[in-house]
């Protein structure tokens, strides 16, 4: 578990730690299987004049960005970036544009930083130890370079509060989550709430101008609401610091619920393990759900690190104890009343002490980092879970704080970066609470002898999110160190400015993969070493090759395999636009004697395809069916009752 307090400085502690991160492959414990094969990596290296090792990472998680990312620097004169990536990611040498915006640097210098752009992309939100900062991207047209960068005296604002952070001069950062109405909610401890509090900053109340007076906040700008127990955990490992997380659930009314890590929750025996809790923005009701006292495995699960919230509203928190936990707290998903269900994934073990820093859930699948172990992480979750009742807080109090405002200058820079090809190790661990997808991104593959690629040798990686253009299994990741030489192993590691993308392959059926048909990356396909498919699904991405056409985009629906009576049918529904190309609906019975049928409805009713009456699968297909909501009803035909595996795809044109 990560201690609170002093602890060893990022540097330091990378260098002590470079060879021990060389590890050998991962062998079978405890019952599972792993296997080891090779991972596509490609990094750029940014030039590190002043500011380096990269941080907190981010893309939207509704898909909007395509292959824009945004993160933030940690040490030295810090930074926020944009990072524009042409399509396919190696095409021409994969040059990437970057854009750089400059900080305020503030009491603390190292180690700590997190970033999140509004939802419009034109502010950049950073927390710092003492203060927010918000660059405004658009503020002036004018790009420096990194010999004369350009002066933008209006682009950047930072608040600074009245009730300053306890202990003076600690150095507590939280994540930070910007909701659509460009809401900023963060954690932190302070004079007036030194147990924790969740805050909620409203920019947009301020206009962006230029202030030199005391309080220019207006009272309800900022609010604090308390929230014992929230706190900044630090990591014994390579990665220095981990954050409080925090995000907003984007599908609640008003965006009004905010989820948060709190590390100081105890038990009612006083042992803390730490809860996921969540703030009610419109009443201040908070209400916490504790860690899960054990995992499936039978170790204990505690310290809650950063959060999110994926696409179907689950939360995610990667923990100290190297755990990924879940809640669904939308309903009890099959819990009694009052309950909800929590699942909870032990991260496969590595030479070092796990240091779960990144999580990154994707839909079906959740990416995650291991500092300490150098690993770029998949988890595609298979944990039944527990159900456990929410704890309310008894006593909800919160204040409004008054905050200085301040406009400043900003330099912005912005050059390009080629990308280096290499390939590391993957290895692939099933176990009963999941399958495990990891890139061990200072290792080579076993056997990949290849003169065109760079070795691999970078260490520490920090901030992971989806690569939303591609398929799931694919993601970007912020790399904190390199190791210097990779011939020569006592070289020691230097901090790095680089970020990468991996292709991790999904090995098994998920339920709404991601067509992905730029399966190579801009990658010859001679080069065994980079194939990532399975049989029934050459490239990779979840979409079985049946129906996974090159000169178009298929949208599929993979259903898990559900019992239906004989004689019975059961219904499914789908939409189209009016640019779908086609329909597919196919049905397979786990008896392959057993007779089906699969029928497509329109919207009226009117049965516009049949697959008629077919033994063991049936399959049909509508031709351009033209923008509406259909119905797939899959028929048994049979005596006898069967399990029916369910697949519908609709199939679109590629976008230009």
């Amino acid at each position: 578990m990560g201690t609170r307090g002093g602890g060893r400085t990022v540097v330091g502690i990378a260098a002590g730690l470079f060879l021990a991160g060389t590890v050998a492959p991962a062998q079978a414990q405890n019952g599972t299987t792993t296997a080891v094969g090779s991972a596509r990596v490609i990094e750029w290296d940014l030039p590190a004049d002043v500011d380096f090792n990269p941080g907190a990472m981010v893309v939207d998680t509704r898909g909007e960005d395509n292959n824009t990312i945004w993160f933030i620097t940690r040490i030295g004169a810090q930074k926020v970036y944009r990072f524009n990536l042409q399509s396919s990611l190696m095409k021409n040498g994969g040059p990437a544009r970057w854009t750089s915006w400059d900080l305020i640097p503030d009491s603390n210098t190292g180690g700590i930083r997190k970033m999140r752009p509004s939802h419009d992309r034109r502010f950049i939100i950073a927390r710092t130890p003492t203060s927010l900062q918000e660059v405004d991207t658009q503020a002036c047209a004018a790009v420096g370079t990194k010999l004369s960068p350009a002066t933008c005296t209006s682009g950047l604002r930072h608040w600074d509060f009245s009730d300053p952070e306890t202990p003076a001069g600690a150095p507590f950062v939280s994540d930070i989550a910007v909701d659509d109405s460009r809401r900023v909610f963060t954690t932190g401890r302070s004079q007036a709430f030194p147990e924790g509090y969740v805050q909620m900053l409203v920019p947009t109340k301020v206009a962006f101008t230029s202030s030199t007076s005391p309080i220019n906040a207006p009272a309800g700008t900022v609010t604090r609401w308390s929230a014992p127990g929230v706190d900044q955990c630090q990591s014994l490992g390579i990665s220095g610091f981990c954050n409080s997380g925090v995000d907003f659930h984007p599908q609640s009314a008003g965006q009004n619920l905010v989820y948060f890590s709190d590390q100081g929750f105890a038990d009612g025996s006083g042992n803390v393990i730490g809860a996921i809790g969540e703030l009610n923005v419109s009443n201040g009701q908070i209400r916490r759900w504790p860690m899960p006292a054990l995992d499936a495995e039978g170790n204990p699960v505690f310290e809650p690190r950063m959060l999110k919230i994926d696409s179907n509203g689950i939360v995610w928190v990667v923990t100290g104890s190297g755990h990924l936990v879940s809640l669904n707290p939308k309903n009890s998903s099959g819990c009694a009343t009052g309950k909800n269900r929590l699942t909870r994934h032990n991260l496969p073990p590595g030479a070092l002490d796990k240091d779960g820093w990144g999580i990154a859930p994707d839909s079906n699948v959740v990416g995650y980092t291991d500092a300490n172990n150098n690993k770029v992480g998949m988890l595609l979750p298979h944990d039944a879970g527990v159900c456990e009742s929410p704890v309310p807080q008894l006593e909800n109090r919160k204040l409004d704080i008054a905050a200085t405002v301040t406009t400043s200058p900003t330099a912005v820079v912005s050059d390009v970066a080629n990308a280096d090809p290499k390939t590391v190790l993957k290895q692939t661990t099933r176990k009963n609470d999941g399958t495990y997808v990891e890139a061990v991104i200072d290792m080579p593959a076993p056997g990949s002898v290849d003169p065109t690629m760079k070795q691999p040798n970078s260490l520490s990686p920090l901030g992971i999110t989806p690569a939303k253009s591609k398929s799931q299994g694919t993601f970007f990741y912020a790399v904190g160190f390199s190791g210097g030489d990779p011939t020569d192993p006592t070289a020691g590691p230097v901090v790095a400015k680089r970020v990468g993308f991996v292709r991790l392959g999904v090995p098994e059926r998920i339920r709404d993969p991601r067509d992905d048909d730029d399966d190579t990356d801009g990658f010859t396909t001679a080069n065994p070493s980079w194939r990532i498919g399975h049989p029934g699904d050459d490239d990779g991405d979840g979409v079985d090759d049946q129906y996974d056409g090159k000169s178009s985009k298929e949208n599929m629906t993979g259903y898990d395999p559900a019992p239906l009576p004989a004689m019975n049918t059961t219904d499914y529904a789908v939409s189209t636009s009016a640019t779908s190309l086609a329909l597919i609906a196919s049905a397979q019975a786990d008896n392959p004697t057993a007779t089906i049928a699969v029928d497509v409805y329109n919207s009226i009713g009117t049965l516009v395809g049949t697959s008629g009456p077919l033994v063991g699968v049936a399959a049909v297909t509508v031709p351009t069916p033209g923008a509406g909501n259909f119905t797939v009803r899959v028929r048994n035909l049979s005596g006898s009752s069967v399990n029916h595996t369910p697949t519908i795809v609709v199939r679109e044109p590629l976008l230009p």
